[in-house]
């Protein structure tokens, strides 16, 4: 994701991700990432 921020990711959206990933602190052998579609 990192090499594609600024052409296929959103470099702010970028920056939030790994700043609520360096947060947490998920247990070693797997995370869980869920992203939610809005509904329209």
């Amino acid at each position: 994701m990192r090499d594609e921020t600024g052409t296929a990711f959103d470099a702010r959206c970028i920056a939030a991700l790994q700043a609520v990933l360096g947060r947490a602190q998920p247990a070693q052998d797997h995370a869980t990432l869920r992203i939610a579609a809005a509904s329209t």
